[in-house]
């Protein structure tokens, strides 16, 4: 699905994730949308753009989710005691994967 086909509020809610290098909260997003929606139309575009698949959902604080480009290849450490993301560039999953294939 394109931009194009995408409500105002989609479009805003996306823009403002893919301009980010860091997984975000519903709330983060809200917090950023000029057009001052309310927290359910968050909600709705969120759930609506992961699971046509522009964005990824990830959780990592209890009940919180997190979202991100799912078109960036991006990993990210995350801190427990401070709540915050880092980005890192290494990846390792062509190695995870040839040591899966050794063993199995």
């Amino acid at each position: 699905m394109s931009k194009e086909t995408l409500t105002n509020y989609r479009k805003e809610v996306l823009d403002i994730i893919e301009n980010n290098n860091k997984p975000m909260s519903a709330k983060d997003i809200l917090d950023k949308i000029p057009s001052n929606p309310n927290f359910s139309t968050v909600y709705r575009a969120l759930e609506y753009l992961e699971k046509e698949g522009h964005i990824k959902g990830i959780h990592f604080i209890e009940n919180t989710k997190f979202y991100f480009n799912k078109k960036k290849h991006s990993h990210f450490i995350f801190c427990e005691k401070c709540n915050e993301f880092t980005e890192f560039q290494m990846c390792f999953a062509g190695e995870i994967q040839s040591k899966l294939e050794e063993c199995y």
